[in-house]
């Protein structure tokens, strides 16, 4: 009897805790039949949902990438810069008498912001860069310009140089030029015998021929670059406890217009100055007015003091054509 009845109660047992699992699985049942409007409102909500995630990875991607082309920029320019001043003290360094280290001077950088390089720097063909660079276009025939009466020497596959006693000149394969002068009297401090008056007409004009050519130097370039970099230095300009100085104006043909001028002083040994400018918008007689321009205003002197001006407001630039109807 016992056996009897535990085997009829077990089924008995089994059927019920089924039946109410059964029930309780109905009860927990979600899937109750939905209207068409609230289907509706269910689809908008989820593509709008849609929408906003997929708009913030996009941002969250943008981000990103934002974040590593900064950075990457970082390195190249950290890059270049280095690159830069190496060449720099090369320049300085690769001369019997290293003028440019010892004496009074300035050195112009010019150089594209991203790797290129010249087409025809290590051609000997009538019109190549090369060629330009032994016998390079000037305001005046015999005014201040880039000519050393020098052939340009190939420099360990790198670049090409010409010197003279006050002027080197380095040109490499990537678009790179460095320009070295003495500020000395029988160049950028012309007819001074201490070498202590910077001659403005010398220097503006100089300039002017310096950026003049990079233009040609830009147009040899293989493929162009968005932005073009330059940066001007003045060294030693407290030699031996002296001061150069720079006067107010032009130069005039009236044998005392020194007189009428007004000479400021180096404020310091030394400066320095940089700026970027895009390519596309690269005009050399304003380049060159841009750093005339931050110049004489550390030196101490207004914007009217600045000659060979020609232009207003963002559009001056160096008045090529007044320097050049110099006699």
């Amino acid at each position: 009897m016992p056996a009897h009845g535990g085997a009829a109660a077990f089924p008995y047992f089994f059927r019920q805790s089924r039946t109410s699992r059964i029930q309780r699985t109905r009860s927990l049942d979600y899937s109750a039949p939905r209207t068409v409007v609230e289907i509706q409102n269910a689809l908008r909500i989820g593509f709008n949902m849609e929408r906003e995630l997929l708009g913030r990875i996009v941002n969250i991607e943008s981000l990103i990438e934002r974040h590593f082309v900064s950075a990457q920029d970082a390195v190249n320019k950290e890059s270049l810069t280095s690159r830069l001043e190496e060449r720099t003290i090369r320049l300085i360094e690769d001369q019997e008498d290293k003028f440019l280290k010892v004496d009074r001077s300035l050195i112009l950088v010019a150089s594209p912001t991203v790797p290129t390089e010249l087409r025809t720097l290590f051609s000997d063909k009538a019109g190549s860069i090369r060629r330009n660079l032994e016998d390079p276009p000037a305001l005046r025939q015999n005014g201040w310009s880039l000519r050393t009466s020098d052939h340009a020497k190939l420099m360990h596959g790198e670049f090409v140089r010409v010197k003279s006693r006050h002027l080197i000149i380095d040109l490499y394969r990537d678009g790179t030029m460095i320009f070295g002068a003495r500020v000395h009297s029988e160049f950028l401090a012309w007819s001074d015998k201490q070498d202590l008056e910077i001659h403005p007409l010398a220097l503006i004009e100089f300039l002017a021929n310096c950026f003049n050519f990079y233009e040609l130097v830009v147009d040899d370039l293989r493929n162009i670059p968005e932005h073009l970099r330059f940066k001007i230095q003045l060294r030693n300009l407290h030699l031996a406890g002296k001061k150069n100085s720079l006067p107010s104006g032009p130069v005039g043909s009236n044998p005392h217009w020194k007189a009428f001028a007004r000479f400021l002083v180096a404020p310091s040994n030394s400066w320095m100055t940089e700026i970027t400018v895009s390519t596309a918008s690269f005009k050399p007689y304003q380049v060159a007015f841009s750093l005339v321009h931050e110049l004489y205003i550390w030196f101490g002197h207004m914007e009217e003091s600045i000659p060979y001006v020609i232009g207003e407001g963002d559009s001056r630039a160096v008045d090529a054509d007044q320097i050049a109807n110099i006699g």
